[in-house]
């Protein structure tokens, strides 16, 4: 089987990266085909799939506070290269990851509009609460 993970970040940075890396390093022991989807970051692992990786989000000052806040609602570029990957990979399944910031939700509905079985593990309540304070009382 061909399977596309997708993360906001591809290096041991935290809960949810570890997860999809090992669950990557699990597929392939069982002969699975394995590419990847993640936003281009300097300490990520070197992958043949970086080419399609969209651009860093910076949360600073000025254009990069745009990217930030318009990249959930999926820009041209996450759309360019996602679908490129689709097009390359041809993926049976995308496992989707923490994606709702630095990625988009867009690629879900990306890969299940080529009809495209699509698994999210939600690792946190960001979709139902931006702000992560819903639970907070």
């Amino acid at each position: 089987m061909k399977i596309l993970l997708a993360n906001k970040f591809y290096y041991r940075r935290g809960g949810d990266c570890i997860y999809t890396l090992n669950l990557e390093l699990l597929l392939r022991e069982y002969g699975h085909e394995v590419a990847i989807f993640s936003m281009d970051y300097p300490d990520n692992l070197e992958t043949p799939w970086r080419k399609y990786f969209p651009s860093e989000v910076k949360f600073k000052p000025g254009l990069g506070m745009l990217e930030a806040f318009l990249r959930p609602l999926g820009t041209n570029e996450v759309k360019r290269k996602f679908c490129a990957l689709l097009d390359e990979f041809k993926p049976d399944v995308v496992h989707l990851n923490n994606i709702h910031t630095q990625l988009s939700p867009i690629i879900a509905e990306l890969a299940h509009e080529r009809e495209i079985k699509v698994v999210w593990t939600l690792h946190d309540l960001k979709l139902l609460c931006p702000r992560y304070d819903c639970l907070r009382n």
